[in-house]
């Protein structure tokens, strides 16, 4: 008898304990620094939605089971169109990028497409990245690209539009070297013509080039830009 009554006051107490914690959570959630996107594009969506997009815009960690939750799915558009995943980006938040992409966010969807917008998740892989953070620039971007290659993402993809450009091309031309590294482990074919017959390598054969010449002649090298 003793022994129950023991077990029902561990219980009590510890549903105290965990209660008093998720208020002092939600405390914190609504004193921390205010997020502009989560309330204006997500706040009419529910308290769920709201809230891990505020996590997410701070730059705070998010679990699958976070995102297995939403009423949506991982792929639903918010206000102006928005998804997770978008969100994920403009806050820099590697950590909720991929998470988000495990759970099945999908890298091909455009993030304005009422708007005609070309623009995917593999377009922005395309970028020099945050020029500030804990993680920024091209490593930024290669991280990205990591996550979305081990998460099912093809190395060997062209971006939208009429170009026909590769993402491996655009990723030479962006001067991330190191990206390109990655594609190619990855199996991206640096060969791959687009619709103006430039290719990743000859991209790279010419920035070499620009080197080449700026080195012999460094009084010279705006001719040559």
């Amino acid at each position: 008898m003793t022994r129950r009554r023991f077990l029902i006051k561990f219980v009590v107490l510890a549903c105290v304990i965990f209660a008093g914690l998720w208020g002092y959570g939600r405390i914190l959630d609504m004193n921390a620094e205010p997020t502009y996107t989560a309330d204006r594009l997500f706040k009419p969506y529910g308290e769920d939605v709201y809230h891990l997009a505020q996590r997410i815009e701070r730059g705070g960690h998010i679990s699958t089971r976070d995102v297995e939750a939403l009423p949506g799915g991982v792929n639903k558009r918010y206000g102006e169109e928005i998804t997770f995943l978008f969100l994920a980006l403009q806050a820099h938040n590697l950590q909720a990028i991929d998470t988000l992409l495990a759970a099945g966010a999908d890298p091909y969807m455009v993030d304005r497409p009422s708007q005609g917008s070309e623009r995917n998740f593999v377009y922005y892989l395309t970028m020099r990245g945050p020029i500030t953070g804990p993680v920024h620039g091209y490593d930024f971007e290669n991280r990205m690209i990591q996550s979305y290659l081990k998460h099912g993402g093809k190395a060997n993809v062209q971006l939208l539009g009429n170009g026909g450009e590769w993402l491996i091309e655009q990723v030479a031309l962006s001067e991330n070297y190191e990206g390109v590294k990655i594609l190619l482990r990855a199996g991206a074919d640096p060969w791959a013509e687009d619709g103006g017959g430039d290719t990743a390598m000859s991209i790279v054969a010419s920035e070499a080039k620009k080197i080449i010449r700026n080195a012999e002649f460094p009084n010279r090298s705006g001719l040559f830009r």
